[in-house]
């Protein structure tokens, strides 16, 4: 069974989503070190960092946690990187 979290009033996060961003954020932050990151999870908890111009990753690594939760498989890792606040 998955441990499953409310984040917000409707939004839900479990372990797997926590534990995929911990994974990607830190491989990244290991790769590129001057970067900066905005990790969806990461920013339900403690904010989301103000976008500038510098190459900043993002990251939401279960999009879809509903479907996964429910066991749908329609859910999907998304990571994307902005510099100069352009994708």
């Amino acid at each position: 069974e998955r441990n499953v979290e409310h984040k917000g009033d409707v939004d839900l996060v479990t372990e797997t989503d926590k534990a995929c961003e911990e994974l990607i954020l830190g491989r990244l932050r290991a790769e590129f070190p001057s970067h900066c990151f905005i990790g969806e999870e990461e920013s339900a908890t403690g904010g989301t960092p103000e976008l500038t111009d510098a190459p900043t990753w993002m990251v939401d690594p279960l999009d879809g946690t509903t479907n996964f939760v429910h066991r749908f498989p329609f859910s999907c890792v998304c990571v994307g990187l902005a510099v100069d606040k352009k994708a």
